[in-house]
């Protein structure tokens, strides 16, 4: 795709298997990638090295917070000006991704994505407190755009989300953001929360770091 500015997909990937590989077919004619293989154990990284600009592999599971920020870094070292966060499980729809693409150019800090179906309790009071404080409808959403020469590097010391933690950073700095609606479309196994309890669980300690901050 087109842009003014430089800037590259972000994909954080675990045992998603032939799900990654779809995605990567259907992104690779347009867009730039960078895939983070949180050590998979079903060769994720063999079937995918050549479908992505670049595949970076942890050679142990870090989880979803460490490797969006060793993305990020990656990304700017590579003199990147932005990146596009966009989860491997097929939950979004890549249609979306152009309107990301389109703000970033036009110098927003932060583009948000707000999904029209929350599918968890906790991830809705989590929303509640965001929108009541910060007027920000989904802070939990995985797919966002980043100008990098806006990133606080300090956030990435902080026990926390990264999915909420780097985009509430931008929003506490006063940084211009813009909101998109964007299509999700159900997912059928364990997300990268875990399963629906230790889901819940994660995301209400994350709300309450943020709280008592």
């Amino acid at each position: 795709m087109e842009s003014n500015k430089k800037i590259i997909l972000l994909i954080p990937s675990y045992n998603e298997g032939e799900k990654i590989i779809r995605l990567l077919q259907k992104l690779k004619k347009d867009y730039q990638t960078i895939v983070i293989d949180d050590g998979s154990t079903d060769n994720t990284f063999v079937k995918i090295h050549k479908l992505t600009t670049y595949c970076i592999r942890n050679h142990k599971n870090i989880g979803y917070q460490k490797s969006i920020e060793k993305g990020m870094k990656f990304a700017k070292k590579k003199n990147y000006d932005c990146v596009v966060t966009f989860d491997a499980d097929e939950q979004f729809n890549v249609k979306d991704i152009k309107n990301f693409y389109i703000y970033l150019n036009l110098n927003f800090d932060l583009v948000i994505g707000i999904r029209k179906v929350i599918p968890r309790i906790s991830e809705k009071i989590f929303n509640f407190y965001c929108k009541k404080k910060f007027n920000l409808d989904d802070i939990l959403c995985g797919l966002k755009g980043y100008n990098l020469k806006s990133l606080n590097i300090k956030v990435f010391n902080q026990n926390y989300n990264a999915c909420s933690n780097i985009a509430l950073d931008y929003i506490k700095r006063n940084m211009l953001i813009k909101k998109i609606y964007v299509k999700t479309y159900k997912r059928k196994d364990i997300s990268r929360f875990g399963n629906i309890y230790s889901a819940n669980i994660k995301i209400i300690k994350d709300l309450i770091r943020e709280i008592f901050n």
